[in-house]
């Protein structure tokens, strides 16, 4: 725990000069509108999916806030098509008073794909991976969240567990490199502690002050085979008001695995446990088993700490797109603030009150590895814009533009980066 408390200590002692320099002084604290807002918003969306190697179809959505005059954020999805599944994630359900709030997520998908790159780390092109088609998949989470002096400290633990069967290899057309006789079945369950400090003028949408998230994430083993290790973590942002409402937002993100037992590294059991069928010429299964035999062999050496990509951190690639034990970022974003007023909406499938108008200029820098000593040797850099739509209910309805070497990506989703 030393490598986090010396980062907490510089982290606070950066802000401590920034907010001097600024002259934010104690005003940084005062909330300039309500925390708990209960304006009531819903959206209704089909969303159009193509996934190679599974097919095509359709997400339907619902999103809806403060349900009932109260904090609670249900939204539920229905997948349908080529694949199947469905969601319900439940955020903000008061259980007393301005305090104790309960969070639930249920996720049940009968075939999903997911990117398997070659290696972890960053030295990976961007057609170098396979397609792992996984069936039966459930994901399961439920957590409390404690707030306290008006959201400017926050407490929560959550309870994650998840299991699937993967099936298949495919390569990045969909075409089968390798159908298993016997599913390889995979499960986790974990527990995640966090602990946040809010210094900000408006824990929704913030304009000025800063905010420090420090969290904690035991994975312990689910067989023999499993490591046992557990990640840290700190996130940091920093407000800074500029031109007439605008505000420059800079981010701080660190995730460390710690491994306190190394799983079973054997190549050989690896490829049994995963139960291959390649023929002895067929290149190709051959080279996808072998790949991702080293994949989960780091995994189970090193373990493994949050990744990058996707809607939240590192914007022009895909999700998960970077893996490791070692993650550091660097975010830095200008948010141009227009159209402040409270306007109620109504298109029948979306109903809110738009409080503002967003356009953001970003740009993100960032490293992974499997060592902290090789943090940095290899980076990736990412800029791009994105609009945002703040609402009084307390969702920013966000599209963004992210390009980096391997392309651009659209990313769109409920609330701000970051997080």
């Amino acid at each position: 725990m030393s490598n986090l408390c010396s980062r907490i200590v510089v982290t606070w002692l950066i802000y401590a000069l920034l907010i001097a320099v600024a002259g934010a002084d104690e005003a940084v604290s005062e909330r300039r509108k309500s925390q708990f807002p209960t304006s009531y918003g819903y959206l209704l969306a089909p969303l159009p999916y193509s996934i190679p190697g599974i097919g095509e179809g359709m997400f339907i959505l619902g999103s809806f806030t403060n349900v009932f005059g109260t904090t609670a954020d249900p939204t539920l999805v229905l997948i349908t098509g080529d694949a199947q599944g469905e969601g319900a994630f439940f955020d903000e359900l008061p259980l007393y008073s301005e305090h104790l709030f309960l969070r639930a997520n249920f996720l049940n998908i009968s075939t999903a794909a997911v990117n398997n790159y070659d290696s972890r780390g960053m030295n990976t092109n961007k057609d170098d991976y396979t397609l792992l088609q996984i069936s039966s998949y459930q994901e399961r989470s439920l957590g409390l969240d404690l707030a306290f002096h008006n959201r400017k400290l926050m407490l929560s633990v959550i309870r994650y567990q998840s299991r699937g069967n993967l099936d298949k290899i495919r390569d990045p057309d969909g075409d089968i490199i390798d159908d298993f006789a016997n599913p390889f079945k995979f499960r986790n369950k974990s527990w995640q502690w966090a602990a946040q400090l809010d210094m900000t003028d408006d824990y929704l949408d913030a304009r000025k002050g800063f905010r420090v998230n420090v969290r904690y994430r035991n994975n312990p083993p689910q067989s023999a085979n499993d490591p046992d290790f557990y990640v840290t973590e700190v996130n940091s942002s920093l407000y800074l008001p500029t031109i007439g409402a605008d505000t420059l937002v800079l981010n701080y993100f660190q995730s460390d695995a710690n491994v306190r037992r190394k799983g079973n590294l054997d190549r050989a059991s690896i490829i049994q446990e995963l139960g291959f069928n390649c023929p002895p010429a067929n290149t190709e299964c051959l080279t996808a088993e072998s790949n991702l035999a080293d994949v989960i062999s780091n995994q189970r050496r090193y373990g493994t700490a949050s990744s990058l990509g996707g809607d939240n951190r590192f914007r022009a690639y895909p999700q998960g797109r970077f893996n490791g034990a070692h993650v550091s970022f660097i975010g830095a974003e200008y948010r141009m603030n227009f159209v402040q007023d409270s306007t109620p909406f109504n298109f029948y499938i979306w109903r809110d009150t738009h409080t503002g108008f967003q356009l953001a200029f970003f740009t993100e820098f960032a490293t992974v590895s499997e060592t902290s000593r090789d943090l940095w040797k290899d980076s990736r850099f990412v800029q791009g814009v994105g609009l945002r739509l703040v609402t009084k209910s307390g969702s920013v309805y966000r599209a963004d533009l992210g390009v980096g070497d391997e392309g651009a990506e659209l990313s769109v989703f409920f609330y701000y980066p970051w997080n």
